[in-house]
């Protein structure tokens, strides 16, 4: 009866030395996951975070590009009236010439 006893007990012992051998490994398993994820995340906003800094980037250099052609064309509007007023002053000048040695 005694060995039926101590079989029961080392059973039991073994049992429990089973249990938190599991408990420990799950614990450990559980950290890992938690780091994992919390890696996953971090690494998830970094790269939002990026995504995000090349939006901004990329409109701030449209933005500048779409400034820098409305300079370009205002520029060259500006020299085409530039151009047009000295012709139109080149014009008047020869007709006043014209009309001087017309009256002469």
């Amino acid at each position: 009866m005694k060995e039926v006893v101590d079989k029961i007990r080392a059973a039991e012992k073994k049992a429990a030395e089973l249990k938190a051998e599991a408990v420990s490994e799950a614990e450990y398993n559980l950290k890992k996951v938690r780091e994992k994820g919390k890696k996953y995340v971090d690494d998830t906003v970094a790269s939002a975070g990026r995504s995000a800094a090349l939006m901004i980037k990329q409109a701030e250099e449209e933005t500048a590009e779409a400034a820098a052609e409305k300079i370009k064309e205002a520029d060259e509007r500006a020299g085409q009236i530039m151009m047009s007023a000295e012709h139109k002053i080149d014009e008047a000048a020869d007709r006043i010439v014209e009309r001087i040695m017309g009256s002469i």
